[in-house]
C-alpha cells in the first residue's frame, strides 16, 4: 500500500533521519520487528508487574492485524519526530508470537501487558519502513535522553520522558530489561534497526526506547 505525501509528512523529523538499506520488490519488504524480538518473558516480566496471569509473547514476530474488537484506544505523539499515530491493540498469534500492525502507519500496544500509564512497562511496537518509504517509527533511533513521548487515551494525555535509546541484535534481545518489573509507569517503543538483509527481508537489530511517566 503506497503512502500518500500527507502520510509521509507525519514521519518528518527535524533531526537527521537514520539511513536504512532500501530494497525493491514485494519479496523484500523489511517487516519491522520480524525475527524473534520478544523471547518469552521470565518471572520478572511485565506479567509480574501487573499481577495475575497474562499471555506472554514469544518466538518470531510476524505482521498481523489487531486483536478482534480492538478499539485503537491510544495515540502516540512524538513531537521531535513529527509522529502522531493511532495505537491499536495487539495480541498473540496461534504460535504464541506477538502480532505487529499490518498498517505501516500505525503502532500497536501489546494488550497482554500493562497499559500506558499503569505501573510496569507498556510495550508499543511499530514498523521502521516498507518498500514504499518510512513507516511510523522510522526516526525512533534519533530520539535522545530527555525527549518527550506523549500517549493519549481519549482526551487524557500521559507524558513520558526518554531515559535511554539502545540497539540490540535480535538474537540477543534483552527480554528481562524490556519486560522486567518496574515500580513506575513506563513505556518501551520498539522498531527495527541495524543492517537490512535483502535475502531474508529482515533487519539485524532492534531499536528500543525506554521512557518513564513524568
Amino acid at each position: 500500500m503506497a503512502l500518500s505525501a500527507a502520510a509521509l509528512a507525519v514521519f518528518a523529523s527535524p533531526r537527521p533521519s537514520p539511513t536504512y538499506a532500501r530494497t525493491a520488490g514485494p519479496g523484500a519488504v523489511p517487516y519491522a520487528l520480524h525475527g524473534g524480538v520478544h523471547a518469552s518473558p521470565g518471572p520478572t516480566s511485565a506479567t509480574t508487574a501487573t499481577g495475575g496471569t497474562q499471555a506472554r509473547p514469544g518466538g518470531t514476530l510476524v505482521t498481523a492485524g489487531a486483536v478482534p474488537g480492538s478499539t485503537g484506544r491510544f495515540r502516540v505523539v512524538i513531537p521531535s519526530l513529527g509522529v502522531n499515530a493511532p495505537v491499536i491493540d495487539l495480541g498473540l498469534n496461534p504460535d504464541g508470537s506477538l502480532q505487529v500492525p499490518s498498517d505501516f502507519r500505525v503502532a500497536g500496544w501489546y494488550a497482554g501487558g500493562p497499559q500506558p500509564g499503569q505501573v510496569g512497562p507498556a510495550v508499543i511496537v511499530g514498523h521502521v519502513d516498507s518498500r514504499n518509504g518510512p513507516a511510523v517509527f522510522f526516526g525512533l533511533r534519533s530520539l535522545a535522553h530527555g525527549d518527550t513521548i506523549e500517549v493519549f487515551k481519549g482526551t487524557v494525555e500521559m507524558r513520558f520522558t526518554v531515559v535511554a535509546v539502545d540497539e540490540y541484535p535480535k538474537d540477543a534481545f534483552p527480554t528481562a530489561r524490556v519486560y522486567g518489573r518496574v515500580d513506575y509507569p513506563a513505556i518501551r517503543l520498539i522498531t527495527c534497526g541495524g543492517v537490512f538483509d535483502a535475502a531474508t527481508g529482515h533487519y539485524s537489530d532492534n531499536i528500543v526506547v525506554f521512557a518513564k511517566l513524568v
